[in-house]
Order: structure tokens, then sequence, then C-alpha cells
């Protein structure tokens, strides 16, 4: 009965009267899914209500969706609720089957922070973790998986000598403290140290270039095999990358 949760049920009645579109998409990403992944156990979709939080998560052989995080960046609640614009521009619908994708990837890869990893190795950790969601919905842009706009993507793109140079000049690769290095992974209005116009987790961005760019160099290599290689450096190196 209370107000917020009353207002947030309600608008998603409204928002999502039709879900047939959204499942759809989710239900080829989970068909993809089982397919690269065969020893999955069926996995049942549900949509919930949490009151802004989670928004999506992956636990066999629930996939969960939370609706209340993709009601658009109009939302009058999301202000709030404390939440800063960054985020809120990207809870819109056209980033739930993406979402989804990426989050049952996620439950195949070792987050590499449990090792005590350097940036490079959680750079690389994203490129496999957006390059293999990518297959599980070909035809989405690819910066949908990262919730950038085209204009990010396009900025990235056109920068991109200049982001490796950036990372290779202040040997930022091999920063082994979390804290020293979170600025390029983490969600925020831009990436620390990135000029004018930068979106956030420029980081990400590259590591999912040098995993993209290592595939093309071992064509017989699958996704289980990518995700075997634990360490960035040999990634990198295999990769070639230069831009």
């Amino acid at each position: 009965h209370h107000p917020f949760m009353v207002n947030m049920y309600d608008t998603i009645q409204v928002v999502y009267k039709d879900f047939s579109k959204y499942e759809k998409d989710i239900y080829l990403a989970i068909q993809n899914f089982e397919f690269y992944f065969p020893k999955t156990k069926p996995i049942q979709l549900v949509t919930f209500t949490a009151g802004i939080g989670p928004r999506n998560f992956y636990d066999p052989p629930y996939l969960g969706i939370g609706l209340d995080l993709y009601l658009g960046k109009d939302y009058p609640y999301y202000p709030s609720q404390g939440l800063p614009d960054f985020l809120i521009k990207r809870f819109i619908p056209k980033y739930i089957a993406t979402d989804a994708a990426v989050s049952l990837v996620t439950s195949e890869i070792v987050d590499p922070l449990k090792r005590g990893s350097q940036l490079l190795d959680m750079m690389v950790y994203y490129g496999k973790l957006y390059h293999i969601a990518s297959y599980l919905l070909p035809k989405k842009p690819v910066e949908d998986f990262f919730n950038y706009t085209p204009e990010d993507w396009k900025w990235c793109k056109d920068n991109e000598k200049e982001i490796w140079s950036f990372f290779i000049d202040g040997n930022f690769l091999y920063a082994k403290q979390f804290m020293d290095y979170r600025k390029f992974i983490e969600d925020g209005p831009t990436t620390m140290g990135m000029p004018q116009g930068a979106p956030d987790r420029v980081g990400r961005w590259v590591g999912y270039q040098i995993v993209k760019k290592f595939m093309k160099e071992k064509p017989n290599m699958t996704f289980q095999d990518l995700i075997k290689i634990e360490s960035g450096q040999e990634i990198l190196t295999a990769s070639k990358y230069k831009p």
C-alpha cells in the first residue's frame, strides 16, 4: 500500500501492458545462450518490481528483469530517489534484452577481482562479457550492450588511438589496486582523465576491442576456450591489438 510502490507498479502496468515484443528478444537470448552453453538448465523468465533495484539477475533457473528500472528516463520518481542522471538515462526499455544477455553471460565468467586483478585483466573480462553477449542478440547494436548511445560509441571509435595511448602512456594497464583504476571501468558521468565528450567505462570498451581482435586472430576458438584464458596479457599479446 505504500504510495511509492503503488505508483511504480501502476506505471509498469501501463508501460508494459504488452510485454511480448521484449519477451521475443529475451527468449532469443536465452535460446542462443543455451546453444553456446549446452549444459545450461532450462531458464525461466520472471519480471518483478523491487522498488528501485536490482535491475536484473540470473540465478538458475531464473532470469529476472526488474521492470521498475526500465520506466524511461523521464520517470519522475528516479530523481527523488537520489539516482544520478548518468544512470537514469539508461533506464529505458531498449536495454531490457541486451541487459538480460549480459546477465546470462556474467554467470559463466569468473570476476577477476576475486583473484586480485590488474586493470588489464578487468578490461579483458568485460571484453569477454560484451563480446559473447553480442552473439546472443546478433541484430542488436553493440553499443546497446554497453548502455551507450550511438554518440558515445562514435566518440570512442573516433578517438580509439588516443584512448589506447592514454592507457599506455599513463602506465594504467598494470595498475593492481582497484581503487586506482575503478574510474576507468565503473559507472559515472564520464571516464576520469578523458577529454570532454568521453562516456564512462571506456576501459570496458577497450577491453571489448581487444577481445574482438583476439577472436579474429583465433577463428577456431570457442567461447569456452576464451573464458578459460584468465590472463589479460595473454589475450592482449595474441590479439595484436594496436589501433
